[in-house]
């Protein structure tokens, strides 16, 4: 899914970060805004000024942003898609929308009830799962038109979102015109398919016992440690590891993974993906923190 998302970018954005020259520096902080969690909450220059590829950040930006939308989408609530009566067209249908449904969103919150002390993690997860396969699932090896309809139906979604996405004031700026000869339809159905695959991963995920959580910069270390077991450097830094020990993380290009639990062993989790990093390569924190002090 990430993978579809950094090849989309690296193929429709600018790589050079000196299209942001031109632009005011109220969209360079709202863009910073927009991507908290993967970026640290500071000015655009000091980020670029501050990471290995500063000058030819522009994928990574983009990446961030598209992988942030994704998992805001379609992994944040399990039931996004599901709506009564889909495709029928009956007063009861809801309008096709970029955005989770309304039936889908009362689901969700109707799953936190479920658990709102922590007492019932297993009956919440055994609810969730189950109304998930049967949106979903054939009956008894049966043709399930409700669950095929609702199929169709998340594809129709997942293209407004994606239409929605490449309109966004945000992201237009980061990338480039079509190609010579390409159209811009192509490159959206490009995308539509990165998002349905992210979509449809999250629709198999809903089905399962067990659930996955997705730790940014808002939950784990502020600076770099070549010791913690849940973050990497990004390729771009190679072997400098052990020298950037103690320096802040500016970007996240993918966040942190672990799967939880599962009826049979509620209180498993495992880290199954790193969050890929990427840190100021000047002073440390430490070295900051001293500096500030004897200014006082």
């Amino acid at each position: 899914m990430f993978l579809s998302l950094k090849h989309w970018a690296e193929n429709h954005a600018y790589e050079e970060t000196t299209v942001l020259e031109t632009l005011p520096e109220s969209y360079k902080q709202d863009l910073v805004k927009s991507l908290d969690g993967y970026c640290a909450q500071v000015d655009m220059s000091e980020i670029l000024s501050g990471v290995k590829l500063g000058r030819v950040f522009g994928f990574e930006l983009v990446t961030m942003f598209l992988v942030k939308d994704c998992l805001e989408r379609f992994f944040t609530n399990p039931f996004w898609y599901i709506a009564p009566h889909p495709g029928q067209g009956s007063e009861y249908d809801e309008e096709i929308l970029p955005k989770a449904t309304r039936c889908g969103t009362v689901l969700n919150e109707l799953l936190k009830d479920f658990d709102n002390d922590g007492q019932r993690v297993l009956l919440a997860q055994s609810w969730r799962l189950w109304t998930a396969r049967l949106c979903n699932t054939k009956v008894i090896d049966r043709r399930n038109d409700f669950a095929e309809r609702m199929m169709s139906r998340r594809k129709l979604m997942v293209e407004e979102m994606v239409a929605q996405v490449l309109n966004n004031e945000l992201l237009k700026p980061l990338l480039r015109p079509p190609a010579d000869g390409q159209k811009a339809d192509i490159v959206k159905r490009i995308l539509d398919a990165a998002y349905l695959k992210a979509a449809e991963l999250s629709v198999q995920l809903s089905m399962d016992d067990h659930y996955v959580e997705f730790r940014d910069l808002r939950n784990i270390g502020q600076v770099y440690d070549p010791s913690d077991t849940e973050t990497k450097l990004n390729n771009a830094y190679y072997e400098e590891g052990d020298h950037l020990h103690g320096h802040r993380i500016l970007c996240m290009l993918f966040p942190a993974i672990y799967v939880c639990g599962g009826f049979a062993t509620p209180d498993y989790r495992e880290l199954i993906f790193k969050a890929d990093v990427f840190v100021e390569e000047g002073t440390t924190s430490t070295n900051k923190d001293s500096t500030n002090g004897g200014e006082n």
